[in-house]
């Protein structure tokens, strides 16, 4: 499947792993936005591809951010809270990890 001027969103995509996913995506040529909160993540990760893709700063699992992706043809759900912080509050965890998929889905 060929990436280029397809529609791609990719959530937490300021994370680490999101941040390296966004840079192929670009190099792909796909019209790339990026969802994040920036809890985690940092701008810093996206860095090189900053004047090549949309960037909303919010939480996927609020409905209006989550509408952002309405005409998405392809979603990278990569948001999540990590491993250390679903031991201190495992229902923040829960609410970002699952709440956020459903919302993206729906």
């Amino acid at each position: 499947m060929t990436l280029q001027g397809r529609s791609v969103t990719v959530t937490g995509g300021a994370g680490f792993i999101g941040g390296h996913l966004v840079e192929s995506l670009v190099r792909r040529a796909a019209n790339v936005t990026v969802i994040d909160d920036l809890s985690t993540g940092s701008m810093a990760n996206l860095e090189s591809v900053i004047g090549d893709i949309e960037f909303i700063e919010g939480d996927c699992c609020l409905p209006d951010i989550a509408a952002a992706v309405s005409d998405s043809e392809l979603v990278l759900h990569l948001a999540v809270r990590n491993v250390r912080a679903s031991i201190r509050d495992p229902k923040e965890n829960f609410r970002v990890n699952a709440d956020g998929t459903l919302e993206l889905l729906e």
